[in-house]
């Protein structure tokens, strides 16, 4: 799967051309931004225009996802610069909005133009060869794209970015080199060491700490000061309603005879589980942009020509593409244990005969009018020239009844549960209505509630900030605010809750913030907070009395062990790691990042819900690396500086590009939905039929 490298010098002529190799399920996905028929408005029109030095750029539907696909890449590494964790592509994909999209694309056309301008290419060649050496087995990459949610086309595109954002880091000159302080601080954070003893000693909150009436009233007023949420209560309201809710209704399953039949009724023209009919493509291509100089396209001319001197005279057809075709979809994974394999040229998938748009008007009408077995002459194609030899015409039809069961009892489950949806919107709506009619003919929910047949239902006190009702539902967005904004006196609309419960409401009574009384389980709770204050008081007087023991003869650990303590000796820890035992104490990486040899550290945890200890922490040495590897480090150190230097640089240079040219976004862009292969090619013969027409 390839896409060409757009010309440097068709770039010059204001002209964005993205040409592409593709299995063909993807090669017929292309130009669907403009099918689908009138009924569909897919795109309307592109989403953003871009003024360059080189003239203008406008970016299609395809263009449009590869740079989403990009941009997702993009954020989700600045993501990861900045610290943020958790986060996946699919997070990313779904979070940016078409003109993030576009700003992104901004910036790959301005970095494209400068490595136009250095002439920074990425080659085919370049990215077979790293599919071949990288040992990645088909199960890999199948594993990979699952995960990332991109076909193949996508991760070939990803690569050659990948590889071209590399090499444009590379160019970078004119960056100031660090200097040997930077370096050697750098050195020492990565390489010195520390030998560390440490004793734990537990916070036990048993009953062994007696807590008296006087501590635990004392705790709760110092908690009342604080306005400590465990002893405070919010601002509250009590709510009457009428309301009316639609009974849940499950949504029925497809049998076996409705599944079978309709599979029996499938057409033609399902796209999804009808087998296209389609020609079977062998060839060889030689690799070249049509604005190629005319030196190039001779030679690759004469290239093709050499391949069918070849084929003419006798020799197999798939040796001779093995050897000479500069395709990517030749690599073949044979299974999930091995590396690439070549295909002697066959394309992954049959062709249609209309690819017009992707392999030229002489290509496609000589596929179209050959039979099988027949060789071309060498054919001009705008992915470089071919010679080609048709395999096989395969006629179309459906698929097998036991593939396609588990997409039509899917297909039949949806319309099932459009079906009940439907029924209960019908029923909301019918509520809406009632409840509407009925407030608008009377005054209070008494006679609403008697109008439409329901009780008036006085909910428990809630806090105002919620806008979930007990026995009533939970209302969001517009309803939602109109609950949070309802004052005394004044009933609402006919409000629908997210169970489809629609229910007219006013509040009952209003009781300001205040302070939870001391009862028998708030009680309970703050004794054991007194009694783990104190566990954990005298644990840090235990660390201190341990801390006193320690001497030359006996560190931390010879103290702990003697105590019967957790304890133990850590050695060559890394100053900027945190060793296992000390990843939940306060301010434990600050603490490790500044201590000397003979330090001694009381830390805590602290963490409530958590086992809590104190550490008593001896750092009893910090070996310092020496000067000679230091001094053999320092161009790997440089290396890296420079590294986060030129990628500073090239984001920098993105930030500049989306200030500085002119970019007009079209605020009336619709994002494409997902479609599926099938789905794609009945557009595209749709789109077909009607420019034939």
């Amino acid at each position: 799967m390839l896409q060409q490298i757009r010309d440097p010098r068709f770039m010059k002529s204001g002209m964005w051309i993205i040409l592409i190799i593709t299995i063909p399920s993807f090669v017929l996905f292309y130009g669907f931004g403009a099918s689908g028929g009138a009924d569909q408005n897919i795109v309307s029109g592109p989403l953003v225009k871009v003024e360059t030095d080189s003239g203008t750029v406008e970016l299609d539907r395809n263009d449009l996802q590869r740079m989403q696909q990009e941009a997702t890449n993009h954020y989700l590494q600045v993501a990861g610069q900045i610290g943020y964790q958790g986060l996946s592509q699919g997070m990313i994909a779904g979070s940016l909005t078409p003109k993030e999209i576009a700003e992104f694309a901004v910036s790959e056309i301005a970095l494209e133009e400068r490595a136009d301008k250095q002439q920074i290419r990425v080659s085919n060649e370049q990215v077979a060869e790293i599919l071949r050496s990288s040992g990645t087995t088909d199960e890999m990459l199948r594993s990979y794209l699952r995960s990332a949610g991109i076909t193949e086309h996508q991760y070939v595109q990803m690569r050659k970015s990948e590889l071209k954002a590399n090499i444009l880091e590379q160019s970078v000159s004119r960056i100031a080199r660090p200097s040997l302080l930077e370096l050697w601080n750098e050195y020492l954070l990565q390489n010195e060491s520390l030998d560390i003893a440490y004793a734990r000693i537990p916070v036990e909150a048993t009953g062994d700490f007696d807590v008296s009436e006087e501590e635990i009233r004392t705790a709760y007023n110092e908690m009342i000061d604080a306005e400590d949420p465990l002893v405070m209560l919010p601002e509250r309201r009590s709510y009457r309603a009428v309301a009316l809710k639609v009974p849940f209704e499950r949504t029925p399953q497809p049998t076996e005879d409705e599944i079978f039949e309709a599979w029996e009724n499938l057409g033609d023209d399902d796209a999804e589980l009808s087998t296209e009919g389609g020609i079977s493509l062998r060839h060889v291509l030689i690799p070249v942009v049509p604005t190629a100089p005319e030196a190039d396209l001779a030679a690759a001319r004469a290239e093709a020509e050499r391949a069918l001197s070849r084929i003419q005279s006798g020799e197999d057809f798939a040796t001779v593409a093995d050897e000479m075709t500069g395709d990517i979809r030749n690599v073949e994974f044979v299974n999930q244990f091995t590396t690439p394999s070549l295909r002697g040229g066959l394309l992954p998938e049959m062709v249609s005969g209309f690819e017009s748009d992707i392999w030229g008007a002489e290509y496609m009408d000589w596929v179209r009018a050959g039979n099988e077995g027949d060789v071309s002459a060498v054919i001009a194609t705008p992915q470089g020239f071919v010679v080609s030899r048709i395999e096989e015409a395969v006629a179309p039809g459906k698929v097998p009844f036991e593939e396609a069961r588990p997409v039509l009892q899917q297909r039949l489950r949806s319309e099932a549960a459009s079906r009940v949806a439907d029924e209960r919107n019908k029923k909301v709506e019918a509520n809406r209505v009632l409840l509407t009619t009925a407030r608008e003919q009377h005054t209070t929910l008494e006679d609403i509630a008697a109008a439409v047949g329901a009780d008036v239902i006085l909910t428990s006190p809630t806090p105002v900030s919620t806008t979930g009702i007990p026995s009533v539902g939970f209302f969001r967005d517009t309803a939602g605010a109109r609950i949070s904004g309802l004052v005394p006196g004044i009933m609402t609309d006919a409000l629908t809750a997210t169970d489809n419960t629609v229910a007219i409401i006013e509040i009952d009574e209003e009781i300001p913030a205040g302070v939870k009384d001391m009862d028998v389980p708030l009680r309970s709770r703050i004794e054991a907070k007194v009694r783990r204050d104190k566990a954990l008081a005298f644990a840090k007087e235990e660390a201190e009395r341990f801390k006193a023991m320690v001497s030359d003869s006996d560190n931390v650990t010879t103290v702990g062990l003697a105590n019967e303590l957790t304890a133990e000796t850590l050695t060559a820890v890394k100053r900027s790691a945190v060793p296992a035992p000390f990843s939940q104490l306060r301010d434990v990486n600050d603490e490790l990042a500044k201590v000397e040899a003979g330090d001694l550290l009381i830390l805590e945890n602290g963490q409530e819900g958590m086992e809590n200890s104190v550490f008593l922490i001896q750092v009893l040495n910090v070996d310092e690396p020496g000067r000679e590897e230091f001094l053999g480090s320092l161009s790997d150190l440089e290396r890296g500086f420079l590294m986060n230097k030129r990628r500073a640089y090239v984001q920098d240079f993105r930030k500049d590009a989306i200030k500085s040219m002119d970019a007009w976004f079209n605020p009336d862009y619709v994002e494409p939905p997902e479609l599926g292969p099938r789905e794609r090619r009945r557009l595209e013969r749709e789109r077909r039929e009607r420019a034939s027409r």
